[in-house]
């Protein structure tokens, strides 16, 4: 609740995805035109929740509380899934919660940001928590295991188009054992494998979640426009870069005029930030290198989901992030679906180092000690981070918290009660400037606007009533002559 920022003064809570809880709350059918992006999430399942919540309460749709509350049970959920995961994969309580503040501390994958993105996360992550629990012999029911994954998949698919990570994610489970377990054989490592019916079943569910994806694209339309194309052109343009290292036959990818776009705009943000945005992955390879160096004993299906996870992260993160090819852009922050998948590798870690505190040996305590308290250490950072604190992210961008009291809405209400739509009203306050930062992918801009709380008001009431607002141009200078329209004392509305 700390992180979402403080309770507003008035029981309103709108944002990207308002407009499609609204028309699910006020519509008796659902069309995939209102939804955000129909090729993205063209059903979402926390809007249909909460407008399903505002219709069976009685509670208007735009509800902060009502939104909260969905929000929350839903961090809940994820938080459930994220636990569930990690106890299968591992069969370690300490490790399973600990995965779950590692979720809560990694700001790339925090769902303060996008919660339509992780709503569909954490319904594949149920989905991966029940597959392991099968192929870890928890549950031998394959037709459950089919119908269970299926609608899990097919809601998350819905929801979110990031869903498609669990395709890679379940066909990796069994190629990587496929090609890896003989190179480790040779190694005389200890493996800890799938049976070949495991394998089966694998490459079946990768079928079945193919299927389910092409039926999808096929009927929801502009997916082939927005995010198949882009995929297929950064693979292109992947494979251009490799030969152009290797070859020296093709034009250098990276050669056209380009400019960079940052998940998040820096300015302001210590470069300490840095230090919990790679904890996650930092920790978990420190795990792999000692289970394949040390231990020498490895299990599959972490190595599987670390192998897959790290690529995907990597790979856009060094042909975007540091090599700046514009072919990977839409895939900057999508890449980091992927990140929850090695909570549990991580939280491995961290739970066999935590259990080292205990240990007679001065120095494998010295190590737990130095863990628990590089982990502790991440609270705060998180914390301030953009992509988790609302606050740190509107002073990062410069975009001042307008905050609207009750007063700011009865000033809005007055007005709309007095005028038309079509009438072309001007306010003049004494504070109006704000300077905004504008990304786009082909860079960014900076813009001056004029605005003030009136204006934001009126624009909050008739967005929440369904209603068309007037034309309202913000002033900062009273040199031509208007007729007063309203005094509201430190603004005036005015008309020419």
């Amino acid at each position: 609740m700390i992180m979402s920022g403080n309770i507003p003064p008035i029981d309103v809570g709108v944002g990207e995805g308002s407009k499609m809880v609204y028309y699910m709350a006020t519509q008796t059918h659902w069309n995939f035109a209102w939804a955000h992006n129909v090729a993205y999430n063209p059903i979402p399942v926390i809007a249909f929740i909460q407008a399903s919540l505002s219709k069976a309460l009685g509670v208007p749709w735009y509800s902060w509380y009502l939104g909260m509350t969905v929000f929350l049970w839903w961090v809940l959920a994820y938080d459930i899934a994220v636990y569930l995961l990690t106890k299968y994969l591992t069969n370690d309580e300490r490790a399973a919660l600990l995965a779950v503040p590692l979720a809560a501390i990694t700001p790339e994958a925090s769902i303060n940001q996008n919660p339509y993105h992780w709503s569909s996360t954490m319904l594949i992550l149920l989905a991966l928590a029940l597959l392991i629990r099968f192929l870890k012999g928890y549950d031998a029911r394959i037709p459950s295991l089919f119908i269970a994954v299926t609608l899990l998949y097919t809601g998350a698919i819905l929801d979110l188009l990031t869903a498609l990570a669990l395709n890679f994610i379940v066909a990796a489970l069994f190629l990587i054992p496929l090609v890896a377990t003989p190179i480790l054989v040779k190694l005389r490592m200890d493996i800890i494998g799938i049976s070949k019916r495991d394998t089966l079943i694998l490459f079946a569910l990768t079928v079945v979640l193919f299927v389910i994806f092409t039926i999808r694209a096929v009927a929801t339309p502009g997916i082939m426009e927005h995010e198949i194309s882009p995929l297929i052109n950064a693979f292109i343009s992947l494979f251009k870069k490799f030969a152009y290292i290797f070859f020296l036959s093709v034009a250098d990818p990276s050669s056209s005029t380009f400019s960079y776009v940052p998940l998040y705009v820096r300015a302001g943000v210590s470069p300490l930030q840095a230090y919990v945005w790679a904890f996650v992955l930092a920790v978990a390879t420190a795990y792999i290198i000692y289970a394949v160096i040390v231990k020498r004993r490895v299990d599959m299906l972490h190595v599987s989901l670390y192998l897959t996870t790290i690529t995907a992260v990597i790979l856009i993160y060094i042909e975007y992030g540091i090599l700046h090819n514009p072919s990977f852009y839409l895939f900057n922050e999508p890449s980091y679906t992927f990140l929850p998948f090695i909570y549990p590798v991580a939280a491995i870690a961290l739970s066999l180092t935590m259990r080292s505190i205990r240990h007679s040996n001065k120095v494998l305590k010295a190590v737990g000690l130095i863990s628990l308290a590089l982990f502790i250490i991440t609270a705060p950072l998180a914390a301030r981070d953009p992509n988790i604190s609302p606050i740190d992210y509107a002073l990062a961008h410069k975009t001042p918290i307008i905050t609207i009291t009750p007063g700011d809405m009865i000033k809005a209400q007055i007005i709309i009660d007095h005028t038309t739509p079509n009438q072309n009203l001007i306010v003049y306050s004494q504070k109006n400037y704000i300077q905004q930062i504008v990304y786009t992918s082909q860079g960014f801009r900076t813009e001056y606007i004029l605005i003030n709380k009136l204006i934001s008001a009126i624009n909050l009431f008739t967005y929440i009533n369904g209603m068309q607002a007037p034309q309202i141009t913000a002033i900062n200078s009273t040199n031509i002559n208007y007729d007063i329209v309203f005094d509201f004392g430190k603004e005036l509305l005015l008309q020419r």
